[in-house]
């Protein structure tokens, strides 16, 4: 590691993460990074994070002169949360299958997304940050996009489809387990538990016991949140990466 003015480098990952409000833009490789020359030194800017910001800046000027103009341009709760949906899956897509070495991927196509992503941002704005909405939010993604990319990613690596499913259930029971105990630590804070609770950024697939799902899942109508769930946190395990969003 090495300074350079306010960017510190790290040559072994050939990360760039700079200082203070640099550090919005610069914190990704510098082949997935844009290179610009500011005051002098040359600065990289994550390409996906600069098309977002991109996009967020022109489609907010562009909605406030609607506002000003008195433009009568008024949409619904959910065809706007359709629309901001839309918009986010050209990242998601492009971010996964990159990510899982399905395709190749470059600066263009990253910034591109992250533009469209952006403008996905500000109309998810529109809606009011309901707590309905933003579940629903991350499910749709999570589950339409996430569900496709990961079979095609864990049936590449050798597994079979049954390993898939029978791999869901498991990690699917045993969130489900970790969630209530949180949920019983939270409700009897002086109830004493005998083992400590297990982060969730310390989920390990491998640790969990086989279960039995028919005992257990007999009322389950089978909507498919919890195995769409799990399949994500299969590919984070597999892949080797973990996503901030689970939290």
């Amino acid at each position: 590691m090495k300074e350079e003015g306010k960017t510190i480098r790290y040559e072994k990952d050939d990360v760039v993460i700079g200082e203070g409000i640099w550090r919005v833009f610069e914190h990704n490789k510098k082949s997935h990074s844009i290179q610009t020359i500011w005051g002098g030194k040359a600065h990289y800017l994550c390409a996906r994070c600069t098309g977002t910001y991109i996009g967020i800046a022109l489609f907010s000027v562009f909605s406030i002169f609607l506002l000003l103009s008195g433009n009568p341009f008024h949409i619904s709760g959910n065809i706007a949360f359709g629309c901001a949906w839309l918009m986010a899956i050209p990242a998601v897509v492009d971010w996964s299958t990159s990510k899982t070495n399905l395709r190749s991927t470059n600066n263009m196509i990253r910034c591109i997304t992250g533009f469209s992503l952006g403008i996905g941002i500000v109309i998810y704005f529109w809606i009011g940050w309901s707590l309905t909405y933003t579940v629903i939010f991350l499910f749709l993604n999570r589950a339409f996009v996430m569900l496709p990319v990961g079979i095609v990613y864990l049936t590449r690596e050798g597994w079979s489809l049954s390993d898939i499913v029978r791999c869901q259930k498991r990690i699917a029971l045993g969130m489900f387990r970790m969630w209530v105990k949180q949920l019983k630590q939270i409700s009897h804070p002086k109830s004493p538990e005998k083992e400590n609770t297990r982060d969730l950024k310390h989920f390990n697939v491998a640790k969990i016991p086989p279960v039995s799902v028919t005992s257990s899942n007999d009322d389950c109508n089978w909507c498919g949140l919890c195995l769409c769930l799990a399949l994500f946190c299969c590919v984070c395990s597999k892949a080797g990466f973990t996503c901030a969003g689970c939290l």
